[in-house]
Order: C-alpha cells, then structure tokens, then sequence
C-alpha cells in the first residue's frame, strides 16, 4: 500500500465526517438542565428583597458620628451600651 497526501487527505476527511456524525448524533439527545427552587427558597428569596428595600440608612447620622471619630469627640455612655447588649440577651431568649 502507498501513502501519499492523497491517501491522507482522504483518511482525515472520512474521520471528520465520522466524528462530525457521533457529536450530531450526541447534541440532539441531550437534556436540558432544570433548576427547580423549593417554596421555603423562593420565600427566602422576596424575604431579602423586602428587608433590603426597607434598610435604610442615616446618612446625617453616619457623617456625624464620622466627623466626631476623627476629632476625637465621640463619647458613648457605658449605660446606653449596657441597656442595649441587655435588649439583645432578652430579645434572643424569648
């Protein structure tokens, strides 16, 4: 038997079509992928979107207390930081 370019050429040509077939062949029987949320998901879901809606920040309030940290003013009471942790012992317990 004698190789030359022809003989080549043909075998490439054959292989590609046969390996063009399988992957047609394998593209039209495949599935599509699903994503299915559960109920408790899509609750979570508008969950965050309303608590982000309704979060709402002081801008006034944060320039503020930023302004009073850099100059070295911001006092805190130990009593108010007192009452709060205490809220939030009490709030978790019930």
């Amino acid at each position: 038997m004698r190789i030359d370019q022809t003989s080549i050429s043909k075998m490439i040509n054959s292989y590609k079509k046969s390996d063009l077939s399988k992957t047609n062949k394998s593209k039209k029987n495949r599935k599509k992928d699903q994503l299915f949320l559960s109920e408790e998901a899509l609750q979570l879901q508008k969950s965050k979107v309303n608590l982000n809606k309704s979060f709402t920040v002081d801008k006034e309030k944060v320039s503020r207390i930023k302004e009073q940290l850099k100059q070295g003013n911001y006092n805190v009471s130990g009593e108010d930081i007192a009452k709060k942790m205490l809220n939030q012992v009490i709030n978790k317990s019930i």
